[in-house]
């Protein structure tokens, strides 16, 4: 379990303001970042994407570049956490709408939880 002490060291390190996290993703226009940056970014909240590269770089939206470690603690300072619903530029099956959107109170399948 993640302490809230690390959440706040997280936070500090990466210079993230005390409004809550929106975690929209991998940085990747088949995971739907824009979908979700165009559905959010009107919320006064803090939009994050991560991954090895920043595959969307024309988005205003905080890119980190995290080890395990650190993304464990991104997901648990999440309030909410985007779970992509493109696969190669496709809507998965079973997705009515662009974005699907979990609650980090919530357990989410394969292996995500909060």
């Amino acid at each position: 379990m993640i302490q809230k002490e690390a959440v706040a060291e997280f936070r500090k390190k990466y210079s993230i303001p005390d409004k809550p996290i929106v975690y929209i993703g991998n940085a990747h226009k088949q995971k739907g970042v824009y979908e979700a940056y165009h559905a959010l970014k009107d919320l006064d909240v803090e939009l994050i994407m991560t991954g090895a590269e920043n595959n969307a770089s024309d988005l205003p939206i905080r890119f980190l570049s995290l080890n395990r470690e650190e993304y464990i603690t991104l997901l648990h300072a999440s309030a909410i956490i985007g779970a992509h619903v493109k696969v190669n530029g496709r809507m998965e099956p079973g997705c009515s709408r662009s974005i699907t959107l979990q609650h980090t109170s919530c357990r989410v399948r394969n292996g995500w939880h909060g």
